[in-house]
């Protein structure tokens, strides 16, 4: 355990890091809209206020991703690390970015996600129920599309995107895990329905390995989740994961560095999948494209 809490907040480190590097622009947060065709952003919920930040445009319903924070970061420092909001506006996404609970002892933000991750002090906050009523506070001041509701988390936040999907498969169609992974006893989860799952990770990240660990606060290999959620879905006894692509993701170099892969076969509209980034740590320095690649990977999915 002390282990993984160091290694968590070494992650948490890099992520703030590359904020004061300036990945992306600080995005002011306001109250309503600023004119023109500048976005509304909300503020949403009265225990952890949650930025909300609804595109330009008529009032229609419109799909939402809840955007979920690493270990010790926050929902407004991973904002500006995977700047999302422009490739929202264009796809009319709604985007939500809240706080995970203060740490006692040392203020750090953490998702009580699953048994491995990020809960130290046991406090037992319900992150899942927390999360899961956000999306209707969210659906109460701006209307939103429930067959499009989604979660993209990084790190602890991928562990609680994980959790989601377990626990309120109803609500959320699919789910992009950054690094991160599901319960180690596959036991702990039973999604009512099928939930597609992307996960996302660089094999020289020693934070969250591809092939799991430690063993002494185990999480399962990137494998052994996909494998699960293959299960979970209906993908069938004798599914396998399957190359399909190239994808250029990182901002630096020019080739294409990430192989995607799918789990097949697989139900219809389902999927299980795995973009595998070349040489990347635990937290890249992503390109222009990679927001865009992941809204319209959860885009192809709905309830």
């Amino acid at each position: 355990m002390r282990r993984s809490r160091l290694l968590l907040a070494v992650a948490a480190s890099v992520v703030a890091v590359g904020v004061v590097l300036g990945f992306g622009p600080v995005h002011p947060f306001a109250s309503a809209a600023t004119g023109g065709s500048a976005p509304r952003v909300l503020s949403v919920g009265t225990v952890r206020p949650a930025q909300v930040v609804v595109p330009a445009g008529p009032a229609k319903a419109r799909p939402l991703v809840l955007v979920l924070h690493g270990y010790g970061s926050s929902g407004a420092a991973i904002d500006r690390y995977l700047r999302l909001r422009a490739a929202a506006a264009a796809r009319g996404v709604v985007l939500a970015f809240p706080d995970g609970t203060l740490e006692n002892g040392n203020g750090n933000r953490f998702w009580n996600a699953t048994n491995n991750c990020c809960d130290f002090y046991n406090s037992g906050v319900d992150d899942s129920a927390y999360l899961a009523s956000l999306v209707d506070a969210i659906a109460q001041q701006t209307p939103i599309d429930r067959a499009r509701v989604y979660a993209f988390g990084h790190s602890n936040g991928g562990f609680m995107a994980y959790r989601l999907a377990c626990d309120h498969a109803d609500t959320f169609a699919a789910v992009a895990v950054l690094a991160g992974a599901t319960f180690a006893d596959k036991a702990r989860c039973a999604p009512s329905k099928p939930v597609s799952v992307l996960s996302i990770n660089g094999t020289a990240d020693y934070i969250v390995n591809i092939a799991g660990g430690p063993e002494f606060d185990p999480y399962p290999s990137t494998a052994t989740s996909l494998r699960y959620w293959a299960s979970y879905d209906g993908c069938g006894p004798n599914v396998t994961l399957r190359r399909t692509g190239t994808l250029h993701l990182l901002a630096t170099g020019t080739k294409r560095e990430t192989t995607t892969f799918s789990s097949r076969p697989c139900p219809a509209g389902v999927n299980v999948d795995f973009w595998r980034m070349a040489g990347a740590p635990h937290s890249p320095n992503f390109n222009t494209s990679f927001g865009s690649d992941v809204l319209a990977w959860l885009l192809r999915h709905h309830r």
